[in-house]
């Protein structure tokens, strides 16, 4: 069984056990909530009435220093009873929640990371099923209200109702698997439009990632040169790993070349690219320098840059690194230019 079958099946055991967990913390805080202080007296009250009318018809003759004795250790056995059972299920309600939450959050990261490259599954994996065996052996016991709510009812409805795992994983959340296009925005459809409509005999990116734009151009392109560029691991951040890249490159159309934007762009030949592409965590002062070597693209070229929504501007990273926002810059450009999208966006400039 490959990896990422292996990721599948731990993906839906942790969505089972996610609701079965939750499902159970519903049930303790219900039961929690049932064992109210006002229940506890009326429950020692009865408990006391109950002892008087038993000694009463029983005719017991005993003094009344016993009776209270007998009476109160009877309260006092009732109200520490209830409030064992409110402590507990108080206690196993804040567990199951804490454990359906840490399921939840492995799940996500599944989600996330799957992929088809078999090597970085199997790191994956490695990591999951760690995670997953300390969750698991740090879990409570499972408190059912309902009999359909216990973990093999919850993991037999969920293989139920998305028996297309590999679609839903892999399809859906493709993109944040493999990109920075991270939204409902099909992005491999504006690559496939893009060179579609223009030669794209020369094109250069910079910015690679984990490869999702160089594939779309490979994809849709025919007799074309792609050149790109990265820095790799010398990048601060998210970046692209080089002996991936350059073995899921091997045999394209692909040149992959260790370089800085800021210090290839101004190299190239003027009038020499049909497509340029850029995506390496762009702000205001990247499309001002893209801008600025405007030349460099034949006229009809088309330059694709990550960015240029409102939305884009505002994202944690820019605004905690004081980046420069890319809305402005585009407002001083003279060229038609269209952004699309919102998190993360795409503009394409027309030169």
């Amino acid at each position: 069984m490959d990896k990422k079958t292996e990721l599948q099946k731990l993906y839906y055991n942790c969505i089972a056990k996610k609701d079965a967990h939750y499902k159970s913390s519903v049930y303790c805080q219900h039961m929690d909530k049932m064992i109210s202080v006002p229940q506890i007296i009326l429950s020692s009250m009865l408990s006391t009435s109950t002892f008087s009318q038993a000694t009463s018809n029983l005719e017991l003759q005993t003094d009344t220093k016993l009776n209270w004795f007998i009476a109160s250790s009877s309260i006092s056995l009732t109200i520490l009873t209830a409030l064992s059972r409110f402590f507990d299920f108080s206690s196993r309600k804040e567990n199951n929640k804490r454990t359906s939450l840490n399921y939840g959050n492995l799940e996500r990261h599944i989600r996330l990371h799957i992929s088809d490259n078999e090597q970085e599954n199997k790191e994956l994996f490695k990591y999951t099923i760690d995670e997953y065996s300390k969750i698991r052996e740090s879990a409570p016991l499972i408190s059912t209200w309902k009999k359909c709510d216990n973990y093999e009812n919850s993991l037999g409805r969920i293989i139920k109702n998305e028996s297309k795992l590999d679609h839903i994983i892999i399809e859906k959340h493709k993109k944040s698997i493999i990109s920075s296009y991270d939204n409902d925005m099909n992005y491999e459809e504006i690559f496939k439009t893009v060179l579609f409509l223009t030669s794209g005999l020369n094109i250069v990116e910079f910015g690679i990632l984990n490869g999702f734009s160089l594939k779309c151009l490979v994809k849709y392109s025919t007799n074309t040169k792609i050149t790109a560029y990265d820095i790799f691991e010398e990048f601060n951040g998210n970046h692209a790993n080089e002996e991936y890249i350059r073995k899921e490159f091997a045999n394209t159309n692909v040149d992959v070349i260790r370089g800085n934007l800021y210090d290839v762009l101004p190299t190239l030949e003027d009038r020499t690219l049909d497509i340029l592409h850029v995506d390496i965590a762009n702000d205001g002062y990247t499309y001002e320098f893209v801008l600025k070597y405007i030349h460099k693209v034949k006229e009809g070229g088309i330059i694709l840059m990550e960015g240029g929504s409102e939305e884009r501007d505002k994202v944690q990273w820019m605004i905690k690194y004081k980046k420069n926002k890319i809305k402005p810059v585009l407002h001083t450009c003279q060229l038609q230019y269209i952004t699309i999208g919102k998190i993360p966006s795409m503009t394409i400039i027309r030169v």
